[in-house]
């Protein structure tokens, strides 16, 4: 047996493995959903999604199903998965409200206007910033608390408009 046909089989808890017909027939069910949702007017990566696992549940090469779903035949098989167990809808995305940040607009300003002067703290003598001393700067001075990777892609960030604001001549 070849490695897409063992993958190929249903391996679902809600679904008893001594009737086969009824996994077929679900299958079959999903397909026709599948299709009919194709029909209409979807989101690109939902689309790419019912389009590779209806591939799938057609037994279609495993090339041609990563092909289309840009993704592995491991990652169709979980999608296929997730739609028997909850419908084809919950392969949709998620839209995520606007992430939130934990400083304000003016206090972003201020972090702008500390990161162009070269960090004060009592007993420090660093002449440039750190992810460290930014981190603690912005627990003592903003009560935030970010995480050391955070506090490298702020001072990325901010390096990088201080670079471009020197270039400019402000």
């Amino acid at each position: 047996m070849s490695r897409t046909a063992k993958c190929r089989t249903v391996n679902d808890y809600s679904v008893p493995a001594n009737n086969p017909s009824r996994t077929m027939s679900s299958d079959e069910d999903l397909l026709i959903e599948l299709q009919n949702l194709c029909g209409q007017s979807l989101e690109a990566s939902y689309r790419r999604k019912l389009e590779a696992i209806a591939l799938l549940l057609q037994r279609h090469q495993q090339r041609d199903i990563e092909h289309c779903a840009g993704a592995s035949l491991r990652t169709v098989q979980r999608w296929a998965k997730r739609a028997r167990r909850f419908g084809a809808s919950a392969l949709q995305g998620h839209t995520r409200s606007t992430w939130s940040s934990k400083l304000s607009e003016e206090q972003h300003a201020r972090l702008a206007a500390d990161l162009k002067q070269p960090p004060s703290f009592p007993g420090c003598a660093a002449r440039c910033w750190t992810a460290g001393l930014l981190m603690r700067h912005l627990r003592e001075n903003y009560t935030a608390t970010f995480s050391l990777r955070h506090c490298r892609r702020l001072l990325t960030i901010y390096q990088a408009n201080l670079t471009e604001s020197k270039k400019l001549g402000v």
